[in-house]
């Protein structure tokens, strides 16, 4: 699918200082268990390698997030 490894996404996530890392898997072959353990092994890093405390969430069918726009998120300057 031509896609990053998904502890490359985590490591980029703790630079980025994100609030939440929400990752999905364009394959349709992939089904629950391999879903899960793919957060799971995402939670691991984040929390053991890389140190950070940000929620790994993999999306699901129906899940629904706001996305805030970067301006709305950063702190006025003055």
């Amino acid at each position: 699918f031509g896609h990053s490894n998904v502890l490359d996404l985590c490591d980029i996530a703790a630079q980025a200082e994100v609030g939440e890392l929400l990752v999905y898997h364009p394959d349709p072959d992939y089904g629950d268990v391999i879903v899960d353990g793919l957060q799971d092994l995402c939670e691991g890093y984040m929390e053991n390698v890389v140190q950070a405390d940000i929620p790994v969430r993999y999306a699901r069918e129906g899940m629904e997030r706001e996305v805030l726009p970067i301006l709305e998120t950063l702190p006025m300057a003055g």
